[in-house]
């Protein structure tokens, strides 16, 4: 925060990046929410919140999860028709299931990183 407060009174005061070796207690770090484990920080920054969980890994066919195995669509004899089984429909619930305890296990570990001061920031999407 200095730093930058000193270049708002030089504004010919090139920034410099930050390099291995030299002292970064004072510069910003910008990264992903699975870098930041296990680190803390005066003041963090979680964007984007109205973001929404990824099911995506559920719509595909074959399905595999470590608990419920595989899971497929099956096609009727003439080959247009796709039909859901009941094992696919239980596969993507693990799947769903263990994505949404990874992004909650994720948003905890981005909440916990600031000791002072967590700034959330969301779109209203109307």
């Amino acid at each position: 925060m200095r730093y930058l407060r000193s270049t708002e009174k030089n504004a010919n005061a090139p920034l410099k990046a930050a390099r291995p070796g030299i002292d970064t207690s004072d510069a910003v770090r910008i990264m992903t929410v699975h870098k930041s484990k296990g680190l803390e920080f005066p003041a963090v920054f979680y964007a984007d919140t109205t973001k929404q969980y990824n099911l995506m890994d559920a719509w595909q066919s074959p399905l595999y999860s470590g608990n419920a195995g595989f899971g497929v669509k099956l096609r009727d004899k003439s080959g247009f028709c796709v039909y859901d089984t009941l094992l696919r429909k239980s596969v993507a619930l693990a799947v769903t299931s263990a994505n949404k305890e990874e992004e909650l296990r994720l948003l905890y570990v981005a909440l916990t990183r600031a000791r002072e001061r967590l700034y959330m920031t969301a779109m209203d999407e109307s």
